[in-house]
């Protein structure tokens, strides 16, 4: 999953670089040949299993590169607290690895029904009871309890609390029942028009009208862009200048 987009990219670094030269395809081969082992063949890389036998050279030097991890994890979070003590295990940094597909929100039923179904069999995770007021974040497919006593901390909501574990800064989440996109960031937030449209291609916001509602995929696609361009803090800041605020928005 994560190796061929690396090696596409060592393939490159070395051809542009190192004037590596690849050699020409041979016609007599199997074109439709594992993408994977021809480029290890050009790089004269050895296979998955035989970094992974034991007693290895290969074992030795893996276990350096984490060893030097965790050291240079150790000292940057000493760094940060000013502290010299060790630090435990449990809050050392993750090796991080990009994830070499495109990045998507999670997919929504075509019909807004549907997800009424759905969020009526779906269980809240933190009080273990159907959500009265569900809410599901764009991110991960969770539902959520929006607006509700029985999973708030610290008079903040879940939808924040789950933020924090999920998104970081930034919650996108579609409130089912009120059929309107719910924009956080920072403590702040605001509504936006939910990816649904009646045959008239209008908005029903509060499903007021009860008019069946359909996935519109232009709309969807404007919400991601405006994920993937860092955008959305910016249009939170730019609603709450431009209207009457009342807050509230640790609340949902």
């Amino acid at each position: 999953f994560f190796a061929l987009p690396f090696l596409r990219r060592t393939i490159i670094l070395m051809i542009v670089r190192f004037g590596l030269v690849i050699p020409p395809l041979d016609t007599n081969e199997n074109t439709g040949a594992d993408e994977l082992e021809r480029l290890m063949n050009i790089l004269r890389l050895p296979k998955f299993a035989d970094l992974l036998q034991p007693a290895s050279m290969t074992e030795s030097l893996l276990h350096y590169w984490c060893s030097q991890h965790l050291r240079e994890s150790e000292r940057r979070i000493q760094v940060q607290e000013g502290i010299q003590v060790p630090v435990p295990a449990s809050r050392l940094y993750n090796i991080s690895l990009d994830l070499p597909t495109p990045f998507h929100l999670v997919a929504l039923p075509k019909r807004l029904d549907r997800l009424f179904d759905e969020s009526m069999k779906r269980v809240c995770q933190k009080c273990g009871t159907v959500p009265s007021d569900p809410a599901i974040c764009l991110f991960c497919g969770t539902f959520v309890c929006a607006q509700s006593f029985c999973c708030a901390e610290d008079e903040e909501g879940e939808c924040n609390l789950h933020t924090l574990e999920c998104g970081g800064e930034i919650g996108v989440f579609l409130s089912v029942k009120r059929c309107v996109l719910m924009l956080l960031h920072n403590g702040n937030g605001w509504f936006m028009n939910a990816p649904y449209l009646d045959l008239h291609g209008e908005v029903d916001q509060g499903l007021r009208h009860g008019r069946p509602q359909y996935l519109s995929a232009k709309r969807y696609a404007e919400v991601r862009k405006l994920w993937l361009q860092h955008n959305i803090p910016i249009y939170v800041a730019r609603q709450i200048e431009a209207n009457y605020d009342i807050g509230g928005w640790t609340t949902l």
